[in-house]
């Protein structure tokens, strides 16, 4: 659970800026289920995500340029699908869903907190020695706490 969400918007962002006839894409929004459900899905992903977090998540793997690609599609994405869905902020459109995310922001980052410590205890304890073992079961509770308050896996 590194509050990045890839799955759900990575690369939609280069695919959307790609696109230069907003007008159309705008249209196709609205015209095409597929399309509609894709970036309703993209848009729900990216309200989940957190890029303080997702940056420190990311950053714990020792490959800087890679977190710079994934925070800059991260960032490209937001802004086409907020563009195409002629927004200023995720979920402007869908109040019940923006309150639902920001009530539970506040626990889910704590326990982002928690995990992230959680995972340099168990860097430094290693995960299977003794001294790791509370901290494998602290981070599988935090995973689980975290899906069940986003409400997904990703």
């Amino acid at each position: 659970m590194t509050r990045v969400n890839l799955p759900g918007w990575y690369g939609l962002g280069s695919a959307l800026e790609a696109e230069t006839d907003r007008d159309a894409l705008r249209a196709a929004y609205r015209e095409w289920p597929v399309l509609s459900s894709l970036l309703d899905v993209a848009e729900m992903s990216l309200a989940k995500s957190h890029e303080g977090l997702a940056r420190e998540f990311l950053d714990r793997a020792g490959r800087p340029e890679l977190t710079a690609t994934i925070l800059e599609e991260m960032r490209r994405t937001r802004e086409q699908v907020l563009d195409v869905l002629d927004q200023t902020t995720l979920l402007e459109h869908k109040p019940h869903l923006r309150t639902a995310v920001a009530l539970r922001r506040p626990l889910i980052d704590a326990l982002s907190r928690v995990q992230l410590h959680c995972l340099e205890e168990l860097d430094t304890a290693g995960a299977d020695t003794e001294e790791g073992r509370p901290w494998h079961r602290a981070l599988l509770l935090t995973i689980s706490g975290m899906a069940a308050g986003l409400q997904n896996t990703g």
